[in-house]
């Protein structure tokens, strides 16, 4: 009787098991296709003002003169490791990768502008590639851009090239994350990168949002916590009404979605990666708008690129991006 009863008790919790199981299936098929099928969105025309004057320097007086300037730059850098290979990277992009797949090796304090003790073990060619990367990173881009970084993470594994994060300690604090394995076969790769990653930084630092009276550590879709006249509220202003709530976050995204998506919008986006959301978008437009002349051919993307000449900081600081690539050679 009393193995009988096991029976039972055995074959109800198999009925239940089998149950949750298909439960959690449904579930998960409901999660999958909760959002509502892409569409199509228009971009916004950008109007610009290119007699704006740009803060104070020793290399052009406005809008105009630092774009025609940061152009002289572009020529020397196109010349040297040659324009069908910057076209060949362009192309290069698919969805973000999983953080946690990296394999963290250890952290490094940046004190003026140079890396602290390292005091965790890294093969040489790693600690070679981290030391190198993180040069081109200071020696390319101007200090007040980059004053925010405290910390320089190193890790392994195809996670991404790099990244940027706010440190554990102070959402004030940013920290740089550095692959160490090969990741980029060729110094304009690294520093594409780089440049794409200091979107983040200087949309992403203390002076874009709000730290206090605001929940969110992980920004929302709708940049609660982001100031009005931030460079990511503005960019979301400018060309994220027009895209459904459903499609402006799309990292989590199936991947024949995700590319549904991009096909009806190619137009509309830098890069396929720029589809992931608004903060890869903004970035990417960034790295475009660096390393591009200004753009004259009526495609709908280059309007986010325009975006940035709206800001005389930014097109002084493309200049200097430039001249600091091209002056140490940091791209040979």
């Amino acid at each position: 009787m009393e193995r009988k009863f096991r029976k039972i008790v055995l074959f109800i919790l198999l009925l239940m098991s089998v149950f949750v199981f298909f439960e959690l299936k449904k579930e998960k098929k409901v999660e999958e296709i909760s959002y509502t099928k892409p569409e199509k969105f228009n971009i916004n025309k950008v109007d610009l003002n290119m007699s704006l004057k740009v803060p104070e320097n020793e290399i052009c007086e406005d809008v105009e003169k630092c774009a025609l300037l940061g152009d002289l730059y572009l020529d020397e850098y196109y010349f040297d490791f040659g324009e069908e290979e910057f076209e060949e990277f362009e192309t290069e992009s698919d969805k973000i990768g999983d953080m946690d797949a990296r394999k963290v090796l250890g952290l490094v304090e940046v004190k003026d502008d140079k890396l602290d003790k390292i005091d965790f073990k890294m093969k040489a060619n790693q600690e070679k590639n981290f030391r190198e990367i993180f040069n081109i990173f200071v020696k390319m881009t101007p200090k007040k851009w980059r004053e925010d970084i405290t910390l320089v993470e190193a890790y392994s594994n195809s996670f991404s090239a790099a990244y940027v994060s706010t440190t554990e300690d102070s959402l004030e604090e940013q920290m740089l994350g550095i692959n160490v394995d090969d990741v980029n076969d060729s110094k304009d790769g690294i520093i594409s990168v780089l440049i794409h990653e200091l979107g983040h930084v200087f949309s992403l630092n203390k002076s874009q949002y709000k730290i206090l009276d605001c929940e969110e550590v992980e920004f929302g879709n709708e940049l609660e916590c982001f100031l009005d006249d931030s460079y990511l509220n503005k960019f979301y202003k400018t060309f994220y009404l027009n895209v459904s709530r459903d499609w402006r976050e799309n990292s989590n995204k199936s991947e024949i979605d995700f590319q549904k998506f991009y096909e009806i919008n190619k137009d509309n986006f830098v890069s396929s990666y720029a589809v992931n959301n608004i903060y890869e978008d903004f970035s990417d437009s960034f790295m475009f708008f660096v390393l591009n002349q200004f753009p004259e051919e009526g495609k709908a993307y280059e309007e986010k690129i325009k975006f940035f000449y709206n800001y005389p900081e930014l097109v002084l600081l493309r200049a200097q991006l430039l001249k600091n690539i091209v002056d140490n050679d940091l791209h040979k």
